[in-house]
């Protein structure tokens, strides 16, 4: 199972890229909390966040197999890599993990992220939600990602008790959200190649150069909000929204599947930058 793991996880859950945009957010919040804590502690919390977004992704593909058996066979589960069976054993042990760290940094964030996993194992399936509201495509996605500002909550505080959080803290959350919807639309954003009879695309819904200028707007509503938050290194974002801008050009004027994969590292590459940005007021 172990190399079939691995296999997996190569396709659907790139751990070094994931590993790299985790570490950034873990710093930027570093920088909010005033830099508190010990290196451990730290480590403790990225594993504990990747753990969390292996656990939504186990989640989804139990929630969503149905359309992925219909519309995306080419998937590790659907061609017979892996099941759903042993990608649920793998599930537990990894949200015990999740539990266990955060339970041993702190009482509070452990108590928390246990309700999150609850709330995340329910939301797998949708109990809460009308059937009408599941087939809307942007209310159910934007819903979905709110696991993603909760684990960010817990994180501030494993270091800081909610009573005693900032403003600066509220606005870097926020900014934490926009990216993290960035990243969202940056991965679904297809040439028309790529594009799947599921209609599960932003640039299925919006329309190709639509969805690129959606990626913008969530970019600059993260960066106002990491300007309140704290005091950023303003050349490397310049430097990384050029490269960015002139990405989008050539994919636009060409749009193909390798020119898809390097859109996408140019949206890593924002995310990255903006929250590496940071430095203390």
């Amino acid at each position: 199972m172990i190399k079939q793991f691995y296999q997996y996880q190569k396709e659907r859950f790139p751990v070094a890229i994931l590993t790299l945009t985790t570490s950034s957010v873990l710093y930027s919040t570093y920088i909010v909390l005033a830099k508190p804590g010990a290196l451990w502690q730290w480590s403790l919390l990225l594993i504990s966040a990747l753990s969390f977004l292996l656990h939504i992704r186990i989640i989804d593909e139990n929630r969503d197999k149905d359309i992925d058996d219909a519309f995306h066979k080419d998937r590790p589960v659907q061609r017979g890599l892996i099941s759903i069976k042993q990608l649920n054993t793998i599930g537990f042990i990894n949200g015990s993990i999740f539990f266990l760290i955060h339970f041993y940094l702190d009482t509070l964030a452990g108590i928390l992220s246990f309700m999150l996993l609850l709330y995340s194992l329910l939301g797998r399936y949708d109990f809460f939600m009308s059937a009408k509201f599941k087939t809307r495509f942007w209310g159910y996605n934007i819903i979905n990602t709110f696991q993603l500002i909760a684990l960010q909550l817990i994180s501030y505080t494993v270091f800081v008790h909610p009573k005693l959080w900032t403003v600066q803290i509220f606005y870097h959350c926020a900014g934490v959200y926009f990216l993290s919807l960035l990243i969202e639309v940056g991965r679904k954003t297809f040439p028309i190649s790529l594009e799947s009879e599921a209609n599960d695309s932003y640039s299925s819904r919006l329309g190709f150069k639509a969805a690129i200028g959606l990626c913008v707007a969530l970019y600059l509503i993260a960066t106002l909000s990491y300007f309140l938050s704290a005091q950023l290194y303003i050349l490397p974002n310049i430097l990384s929204v050029m490269l960015f801008v002139v990405i989008s050009f050539k994919y636009i004027n060409k749009q193909n599947v390798q020119m898809q994969k390097i859109y996408l590292v140019g949206i890593i590459l924002l995310y990255v930058t903006l929250n590496f940005s940071f430095h203390a007021w």
